[in-house]
């Protein structure tokens, strides 16, 4: 299903371009379609072995799996990458323009304009894009190999975990459904874009800190890290928020796992 211009409109901020992040959401979705039917087909041919005597059933062994998940990987990482890139570029640099016009407000100069063909703006652009394609990378393979695994411990058959990926992809924790796809969409176009005015901010001598700033529609997890971080004078715009590992508890008593990265910016969980 492709994402659409309402789905947009709803997903980004007024200032957020809709373009790269709707273009993304289609290839990754086309993506994991391919991966997905990759999958199926190693399963399938994992569930039998021939011999000289004759057939004989095999049940996916770890190495197995281990080197299933190691074709996906080399078959789509150039693609993946390529799909990050076409995010992460453009976003930042209408990040970087959003920041910079909030600080034309308060009469401060920048110092290092955002320039995509300095060398270290570009190496800033790859270290980004290279990290959202291993992020896509590494989740991909840890749920599918739960579910894989988790299929074994139950006693299923290849064939039986092929058919249920093929009948529901929510089976392996929708890893590769159309929702992940907008999922990733949206929040990597939040994160790239506010990235994009964090850099925008450093390239101004006189700002030193950030502050959290909520929505209208903020989450208990969101007004927490914003009770946390702002009374104390908000953070230094080099430090996390807060660094990955940490168990946030929310102002109504949930508790969020912050196990991706550390917070740098918002946003703080997938949208």
């Amino acid at each position: 299903k492709r994402m659409t211009k309402g789905d947009a409109e709803q997903t980004v901020r007024d200032d957020e371009p809709q373009g790269p992040l709707e273009a993304f959401a289609d290839t990754m979705a086309a993506i994991f379609v391919e991966q997905q039917e990759m999958i199926v087909r190693g399963l399938q041919s994992i569930k039998s072995i021939t011999l000289p005597l004759g057939s004989v059933t095999k049940e996916a062994s770890d190495a197995d799996i281990a080197r299933l998940m190691a074709q996906l990987k080399d078959t789509y990482a150039d693609e993946i990458e390529a799909a990050a890139e076409g995010l992460i570029e453009p976003v930042i640099t209408e990040g970087w323009a959003a920041g910079l016009a909030e600080v034309d407000q308060f009469g401060l100069d920048v110092v290092n304009p955002f320039d995509v063909t300095n060398p270290d703006v570009a190496d800033f652009l790859q270290a980004n894009t290279v990290q959202l394609t291993q992020q896509i990378e590494n989740y991909t393979e840890r749920q599918l190999t739960d579910f894989i695994a988790q299929g074994l411990d139950q006693g299923l058959t290849t064939d039986q975990m092929a058919r249920g990926l093929q009948d529901d992809v929510s089976n392996a924790g929708g890893v590769l459904s159309p929702a992940r796809a907008r999922t990733i969409a949206r929040t990597e176009s939040a994160r790239a874009f506010s990235r994009g005015k964090l850099q925008s901010w450093k390239d101004v001598d006189q700002i030193e800190r950030k502050k959290w700033r909520l929505a209208a529609n903020a989450c208990q997890y969101c007004k927490a890290i914003a009770k946390i971080v702002n009374a104390g004078g908000g953070t230094l715009l080099d430090d996390p928020f807060l660094p990955k590992g940490t168990v946030l508890t929310g102002t109504q008593g949930g508790s969020l796992s912050l196990d991706y990265e550390d917070i740098l910016t918002d946003p703080l969980h997938p949208n």
